[in-house]
């Protein structure tokens, strides 16, 4: 079991660096052919943030891991809350974030009711996987049209500086048509370095769950959905440490949405996710009150943050050690 710890933490790597080679690349490629900085972000970067959550579900789904799959999006929605979000509110709460508040955070209350009701059939198909996906999209395309407003209105005196800038673009042109190819073969690179790095990471969680005799969505809730979100932990704990940058609740808000509607949608149109009642009615159930337990947070002025956050990370290492000894 040890070599097969050493491959899961490799796999681990795998996914980081292969996020980060994609990520890095495929913005050089995009500003290269022209999408604008807005586009790039809320496409190619953020699928970079959900890359070791959604390459690691499609990978396990593709293997046949339903299990895993599904305890992935699940444990990681309740580890984004409970051990990042608890842990930076008990270094240093984060500021009030009125979009989370008007938008955000009432969808992902939706959005993970929905969930609970799409698996009470004891099933997330291929259907469902499909409805997942186009709200993802409609979700997508309603906040790029919102921040596109926002940043008409805001650079609409600007428009002589942007002039210059696209005529230094021009200047460049032949220079980045020849960069393009070379951020396009990196792309793929980065993209093959991150299926790989889910792939071992899979069969190391299935090797791992089988030699000590738990089941493969325990796997998923505990080790496969803390490895995928260790960026958003490590980066959000240094930052407030620092205290260069307040953590954006909105950043653990944005990637729970991610995990439910893409992860859980693509996962699922690859392979139909079969739901144990236990995990129906306990599993989404934590994952529901942790959810609702971000709304405290949400509000302006409230000096218990601190007491806040350390429940929550008391409460995450409460739910896996009952999910190993249920």
């Amino acid at each position: 079991m040890t070599l097969d710890i050493i491959l899961f933490f490799v796999g681990i790597g795998l996914l980081y660096w292969g996020a980060e080679v994609l990520v890095k690349n495929s913005t050089w490629l995009a500003k290269s052919v022209g999408v604008s900085p807005l586009i790039i972000g809320m496409t190619v970067v953020a699928f970079g943030t959900s890359a070791p959550e959604l390459l690691a579900s499609g990978m396990a789904a593709l293997q046949g891991y339903s299990d895993i799959a599904l305890g992935n999006v699940i444990g990681s929605n309740i580890c984004n809350i409970g051990l990042v979000l608890g842990l930076v509110v008990l270094i240093w709460p984060p500021d009030h974030e009125e979009s989370a508040v008007r938008r955000e955070f009432p969808f992902l209350i939706i959005i993970t009711l929905l969930i609970f009701i799409l698996a009470l059939d004891g099933n997330i198909g291929r259907a469902d996987g499909i409805v997942l996906i186009i709200i993802f999209s409609l979700f997508l395309y309603y906040n790029i049209l919102t921040v596109k407003k926002k940043m008409m209105s805001k650079f609409r005196h600007e428009v002589e500086e942007v002039e210059e800038k696209i005529e230094n673009i021009v200047e460049h042109k032949k220079r980045k048509k020849q960069r393009a190819w070379r951020n396009f073969f990196f792309s793929l690179i980065g993209l093959a370095i991150l299926l790989a790095g889910s792939k071992l990471m899979v069969d190391s969680s299935v090797s791992i769950a089988e030699s000590i005799g738990v089941s493969q969505i325990v796997i998923g809730l505990s080790l496969v959905a803390l490895g995928t979100s260790l960026p958003e932990l490590f980066t959000s704990v240094v930052a407030s440490l620092k205290k260069e940058e307040k953590i954006n609740v909105g950043m653990v808000i944005g990637s729970n949405i991610f995990n439910t509607l893409l992860v859980l949608g693509v996962a699922a149109i690859i392979l139909p996710i079969p739901i144990a009642k236990h995990d129906i009615y306990i599993s989404m159930s934590v994952m529901m009150l942790f959810t609702l337990a971000v709304f405290p947070i949400l509000k302006k002025n409230i000096r218990t943050h601190r007491l806040i956050g350390l429940f929550m990370i008391l409460g995450y290492f409460a739910f896996i050690f009952y999910s190993f000894t249920r």
